[in-house]
């Protein structure tokens, strides 16, 4: 796997750097986790690790990882091969732990306790991952992590799809059965006019639907109060239409500037909606999306919303996620069962630990789940693995 690397020159400027310098130099190649690492004992000159870092730079058919700590300034940094997410290291032998991007595309999910560390993780793979990715940030956690827009406008809807457009009405809104007829009613009666439309332009009809009998009125009014809980105070920039572009280079949407929990849920499941529409229509690259608070996106349901739909079959069209959750019982069981690689940080609640060992196929490892540290995490792919994820 190290044959097509050239190293020559690395080692050639390794060597004069451990001469002039006076320094134990190593080269350390781990061709198991497709790593290249630096040590050097006494480096302290950033002008020095600068000029080390774009020698590995310059190497063909490395990426270039963040710098790895290993707590005694040896290791200066790790370059992992394409297609390694690197996380930290191992606990218990100190070797750098890297997930193979591959499978990683049958999704992810993160979960653990408040303050565990979870989105610390969930920011690591977002920046070490080289594809198109979203972020869905339901507190404003991501901020600055990259492109941050604080509102999607829901003026564009037609372009979800109509039964799209009414599952997302229906998980986000929780509609029962009366209103989600009338929602249909409306929704049909757009679609056939052939042009776009937006939340207010439901509204609009919605309120000048004629009131024949008291269960109509009653829905009506119902479902007209949760529709007026997704509209935004400010003009929003982007539209959904605009999120395939947007995440090319990483995005983070932050929902943190709606007030109501209906309106982050339908935002999030919009956005999921045309992701996977134009993902079926062949018209997005490879994207990642990252569901913070996934329980409020996947809930346990006898219905199969779009995120639902996402886990079963948007591996397919190259649509991937990371769930990140607190709360892992709460989660759609669809959800856990769907995730190949399984993060668990620190888990105070002795049934959500018992929960997630049951679904590695570990009964017996819940104790470890409750004992972790901050920052640490079990990493279950395969086997499960104690790591200590890098905070940078």
């Amino acid at each position: 796997m190290v044959d097509d690397l050239d190293l020559t020159g690395l080692i050639s400027f390794l060597d004069f750097l451990s001469q002039k310098s006076g320094c134990e130099v190593k080269l350390v190649i781990g061709v198991k986790r497709r790593a290249v690492a630096v040590e050097v004992c006494c480096l302290k000159s950033p002008k020095l690790i600068s000029v080390v870092r774009s020698k590995l730079v310059m190497i063909s058919g490395l990426k270039v990882a963040h710098c790895l700590s290993r707590g005694d300034g040896r290791l200066f940094g790790v370059w992992p091969l394409g297609g390694k997410v690197c996380l930290g290291r191992e606990v218990f032998t100190g070797a750098p732990f890297c997930l193979d991007e591959r499978k990683m595309r049958r999704h992810v999910l993160i979960v653990g306790s408040t303050g565990s560390g979870k989105s610390t993780t969930a920011k690591k793979i977002f920046r070490e991952l080289g594809t198109a990715k979203v972020v869905l940030d339901w507190h404003g956690e991501y901020k600055g992590l990259a492109l941050t827009i604080d509102c999607i406008s829901l003026t564009k809807l037609k372009s979800l799809g109509k039964l799209e457009l009414l599952d997302v009405f229906s998980n986000s809104l929780k509609l029962s059965d009366a209103q989600y007829y009338l929602l249909l009613k409306i929704i049909q009666l757009l679609y056939n006019k052939n042009k776009d439309f937006g939340i207010r332009d439901v509204i609009f009809y919605l309120k000048s639907l004629e009131e024949v009998s008291r269960w109509i009125r009653e829905s009506k009014y119902s479902l007209l109060r949760k529709l007026e809980m997704l509209t935004h105070k400010e003009v929003c920039r982007y539209s959904v239409t605009d999120v395939p572009q947007l995440v090319k280079d990483g995005l983070v949407i932050d929902l943190s500037s709606y007030t109501t929990e209906y309106a982050k849920r339908f935002v999030a499941h919009a956005v999921l909606a045309y992701i996977f529409t134009e993902a079926r229509r062949g018209m997005l690259e490879r994207t990642y999306v990252f569901l913070e608070e996934a329980h409020n996106i996947i809930p346990k349901s006898s219905e199969l919303g779009i995120a639902d739909k996402v886990f079963m079959e948007g591996r397919k069209y190259g649509v991937h996620l990371v769930a990140i959750t607190q709360s892992p019982k709460a989660l759609n069981e669809n959800a856990v069962k769907n995730s190949y690689t399984k993060i668990i940080h620190m888990l105070r609640e002795v049934d959500d630990a018992k929960y997630m060992a049951e679904n590695i196929g570990d009964p017996g490892l819940w104790k470890e789940f409750i004992e972790l540290e901050v920052g640490e995490a079990i990493v279950s792919q395969r086997r499960p693995v104690r790591v200590l994820i890098d905070s940078t």
